[in-house]
């Protein structure tokens, strides 16, 4: 909190929050922050706090927000709003492509503004009749070689109005993917100056938010491994763990207590994933990352009271074979803090499931479908479920919660299918939980030989594998897999198809799924996107490597000379 009277609460928002729920039941947005904060305070229900919108920020914009207390303050200030007597300043990181287009002195930057097909904004021609005028002053701040921080005062309050402007006379903001900017930790954007006058009272009130650490660190620096440098490494966890906000007080309230806290790149930790296992951490190395930079981050981690920290470091490709239980790949003793039990019991939306943290680099649980698992449980009540390359069946379980009348987990690894079938007795349900230890290929053959039939099939393989009949590759033998997944389906159900691997875009895996149904002889009723994880964002202009689709196929629509299962392409 920056500022606080009888009408008015002014805060600084921190990067990554929301200022209004991304979706229905958020709790992680910045009003609902507020509230809580003022309730808890108060020592009232939060239905009791009155808090009154007149301004946003952009989810990765920090800085500045102001909102009412009280209902008769709102005249005032919505006044203010609408006259642009209300003063908003901003600090912004650009980098130019040469230093003319650096300002030496105050600069007015006047467009017209209209929404683009695309969704983003653009500027546009006077005559469009959606154009609005925008209007921006901007002063150098500081420069560094080509970066430079501006100041930029609005007078006008367009979407996205200063990256907008800055990017149409080549200063887009640094970390802005949407328009073009310069890599970074995050859009650096912050409203740092806010000034209006007292809803009451009348007098002139001047507030300033402190610039953040990672604009000045990049105009010193440039865009770096926030690992390199201990102070930059807690500011960039500390923004990690402020995006996954909503997560951490499932933690808290034991609904949800697995999931990934550090995200490689997206977070400013390229070559390094850490993932939250309940009172445990796993650090994941995914590249090169020296053993100082490794020692940093443990020691940032442990700062925060986790019981143990693991190690496990994954070979740079995922075709490179390692032994899994190599002490230097994946040592069993914690590096930091105490042993996890042999077995620890974590919970995903309120769903029971086993994992492992010191046998080898998995854990039994990949996290970054947890989203799919709950669409699954959504989906499952009264359905037969088919589970392919099940693992240690956290797909399965979540069919099994979600009311499936049946549910086969089909992995070639025995000692994964004896983990699932005990996650199936540790919910209840292992008489609706039949495990199939074989090939998923030589599976689906004998379902469909047997004319057996699922309403809603899952496809989830690993990118690369070797079996007694050969080696699997997801990008010349996924469409095969899901034409013969698409011979169990039952009349009119569901195909949910999932993949990790980078060289397979979202494009590349829709076709996949429409191309099996045509040689299945069936057609897609319905094909729908599946967005990633909000705790597995995306690097700054790179798809998410893990993708997903959910394809309903069209009731009775299936011909019968529909050619048989495939095979592999060797």
């Amino acid at each position: 909190m920056v500022y606080e009277d009888d009408d008015v609460i002014v805060v600084d928002k921190p990067a990554g929050v929301p200022s209004q729920a991304v979706a229905q039941g958020d709790t992680d947005d910045l009003p609902a922050r507020v509230r809580r904060f003022l309730a808890q305070r108060r020592g009232v229900p939060e239905a009791e706090i009155y808090l009154g919108t007149h301004q946003r920020l952009d989810r990765e914009t920090s800085g500045l927000v102001l909102y009412t207390l009280r209902k008769e303050a709102n005249a005032s200030i919505a006044q203010q709003f609408e006259e642009r007597t209300i003063e908003k300043s901003y600090v912004v990181g650009v980098q130019a492509a040469q230093m003319v287009q650096l300002p030496k002195n105050e600069r007015v930057l006047e467009h017209v503004l209209a929404p683009a097909r695309d969704g983003r904004m653009q500027v546009s021609d006077a005559r469009d009749p959606r154009g609005k005028p925008a209007r921006t002053k901007i002063t150098l701040r500081a420069r560094e070689g080509l970066r430079a921080l501006l100041d930029a005062t609005i007078e006008t309050g367009r979407t996205h109005q200063i990256r907008v402007q800055l990017a149409a006379i080549g200063l887009p903001v640094a970390g802005d993917t949407t328009y073009g900017g310069a890599p970074a930790l995050r859009l650096l954007l912050h409203s740092h100056r806010l000034v209006f006058r007292h809803a009451q009272a009348g007098r002139r009130i001047e507030l300033f938010a402190p610039v953040p650490l990672e604009l000045t660190d990049w105009l010193a620096h440039g865009p770096r491994a926030a690992y390199r440098e201990p102070a930059l490494l807690r500011r960039a966890l500390a923004l990690s763990i402020e995006s996954r906000y909503a997560l951490g007080t499932a933690h808290a309230a034991g609904i949800t207590n697995v999931f990934r806290l550090v995200h490689e790149e997206a977070d400013g930790f390229p070559g390094i994933g850490v993932d939250v296992y309940g009172d445990f951490l796993v650090l994941r190395v995914l590249g090169d990352v020296s053993a100082a930079d490794e020692e940093r981050v443990l020691d940032a981690l442990h700062e925060l009271g986790f019981a143990g920290i693991y190690v496990k470091r994954h070979p740079k490709q995922a075709n490179e074979l390692v032994d899994p239980r190599d002490e230097r790949v994946a040592p069993n003793a914690p590096a930091r803090g105490e042993a996890a039990p042999e077995v620890i019991e974590v919970v995903e939306h309120g769903l029971p499931l086993q994992v492992k943290l010191h046998d080898g680099l998995r854990t039994g649980l990949f996290l970054d479908q947890r989203d799919n698992r709950q669409r699954v449980r959504e989906l499952a009540d009264g359905k037969r479920v088919l589970n392919l390359f099940a693992y240690t069946g956290s797909f399965s379980m979540a069919a099994l919660a979600g009311g499936a009348t049946r549910v086969v987990s089909v992995d070639s690894s025995r000692a994964a299918l004896e983990w699932a079938d005990r996650n199936a007795a540790r919910i209840g349900a292992s008489e609706r939980h039949t495990s199939l230890v074989q090939d998923a290929f030589e599976a689906l053959a004998a379902l469909a030989r047997r004319a057996e039939r699922f309403e809603l099939v899952i496809v989830d393989p690993p990118s690369y594998s070797t079996g007694k009949r050969g080696r699997f590759r997801v990008t010349k033998d996924f469409e095969a897999l899901c034409v013969a997944a698409l011979s169990v389906l039952a009349d009119g159900g569901s195909l949910l198809a999932c993949l990790n691997h980078h060289g397979v875009s979202l494009a590349m895996l829709r076709r996949f799924v429409h191309g099996a149904a045509s040689e299945a002889g069936l057609s897609v009723q319905s094909l729908r996107d599946l967005p990633t994880s909000r705790d597995f964002p995306s690097a700054p202009g790179i798809e998410p490597p893990a993708k997903a689709v959910l394809a309903r196929m069209e009731p009775g629509a299936r011909r019968t000379h529909s050619p048989g299962a495939p095979r592999r392409r060797r």
